[in-house]
């Protein structure tokens, strides 16, 4: 989508590309997990509008 490789990204984020191809598999985290398991208990909605940085 960004014409980033994983690798790329990874650099720019500061996390493996391991962790990036993970996220990309859809891989659960034990953080993600609890915190929608959070949000469904208290009735709490999340929603996000991200915009490309201008290059």
């Amino acid at each position: 989508m960004s014409g980033l490789s994983q690798r790329q990204l990874a650099d720019r984020m500061g996390v493996s590309q391991r962790y990036i191809w993970e996220m990309e598999a859809g891989k659960p985290s034990k953080y993600t997990d609890r915190l929608f398991a959070m949000m469904r208990e208290t009735g709490m909605t999340l929603s996000a509008s991200i915009e490309a940085p201008d290059e």
